[in-house]
Formats: structure tokens, C-alpha cells, sequence
């Protein structure tokens, strides 16, 4: 009993060194940025580990990397780029400031993987990518 009472204070403790009054509040939302370029295996080695280079241009100061949104549908790999930024800031202009991100990848499949890195939008505003089919091998 005396266990849980101190693992309960602890928590009181710990809660109330949190504020909800951060003076950095920032407004953002999240945007996909559009990828230029990956460096993947040609080929893939069943239940192998893999990390995937992914490379992408942040289009001002107010671009923060947060992350990937992966899909997976069978055979079909759908990655994008996911950037916070930030609103009501005056931004400084990047121009093609490149960065690289790794993406960890397994491949848990034993045919075939068609990746699909999201380029954009076309003009009339359809998702593009960029395809790429890699077998899956035994080793």
C-alpha cells in the first residue's frame, strides 16, 4: 500500500511541475512536404532491416521535420514527408535548403514491395509520386 502511495504522489508531483501557461504558444499546423529523391535497396532480403534515405527541400524557417506517414496495403508502400510550421511568424526564405531523413523500413514480405513517395500535387490537384518496384528475396 505504501508502494502505491508514493507512486501516487510521485505523479501529483510531477503534474504539478507541469504548466499549462507556455509562454512559447505557437500556432501550427501539419503540411506534407514533397519528396525529391530516395535511396532505396534494387533488391530486398526477407525480414531484413533496412533504413531508407529520404531527401526533401524545407521551403522556409518555419518548416519543422516531424515525421512520416507510411501506408501500407499490401503490396503497396505509400510514404510522405509530414512538417509542422509554424503560423503567424516571419519566416526566412530557404532557397532549396536539402534535408535527409531516415526512414526504418523491414521487409516482411517475400515477393515484392511498389513504394510510392509523394511528390505533390498536379495541377489539378492529384496526388504524384515517385514508384519504385524492388523484389523481396530470400537470403
Amino acid at each position: 500500500m505504501k508502494k502505491i502511495n508514493f507512486i501516487c504522489v510521485g505523479i501529483l508531483l510531477f503534474l504539478a511541475g507541469c504548466s499549462l501557461d507556455d509562454e512559447n504558444n505557437y500556432n501550427f499546423r501539419y503540411d506534407l512536404v514533397a519528396i525529391d529523391s530516395v535511396t532505396i535497396p534494387d533488391t530486398l532480403v526477407y525480414l531484413k532491416n533496412y533504413e531508407f534515405q529520404i531527401n526533401y527541400s524545407q521551403p522556409n524557417t518555419c518548416y519543422f521535420f516531424e515525421g512520416f506517414d507510411k501506408t501500407e496495403n499490401k503490396n503497396t508502400v505509400t510514404i510522405a514527408v509530414i512538417n509542422s510550421v509554424i503560423l503567424d511568424e516571419n519566416c526566412d526564405s530557404l532557397t532549396h535548403k536539402k534535408i535527409s531523413k531516415k526512414l526504418l523500413f523491414s521487409a516482411a514480405r517475400n515477393d515484392f514491395y511498389l513504394f510510392k513517395f509523394w511528390r505533390g500535387e498536379n495541377e489539378n490537384g492529384e496526388a504524384t509520386y515517385l514508384e519504385k518496384k524492388v523484389p523481396v528475396v530470400s537470403e
